[in-house]
């Protein structure tokens, strides 16, 4: 599958990348390739943390969802 990256130039010269299909995969570098690369590896890990919850999850393990407020 492919993934939309959205790339973003701060003031500060740095750059920002988010994936459009993925919102938590949101990441930062120096450079527009740096910031690429860590977007790849925000993308892999989540999608390989999702994989991991749907193996244990259907091992018959439930998970408890919870709302919780920060003060």
């Amino acid at each position: 599958m492919e993934y939309k990256a959205i790339i973003t130039k701060t003031k500060s010269g740095r750059y920002i990348a988010q994936s459009e299909q993925l919102p938590a995969a949101l990441t930062q570098g120096d450079t527009e390739e740096e910031a690429l690369e860590n977007l790849q590896d925000a993308i892999d890990l989540i999608l390989k943390t999702e994989k991991e919850e749907k193996e244990t999850t259907s091992k018959g393990n439930k998970f408890i969802q919870r709302k919780i407020a920060i003060l």
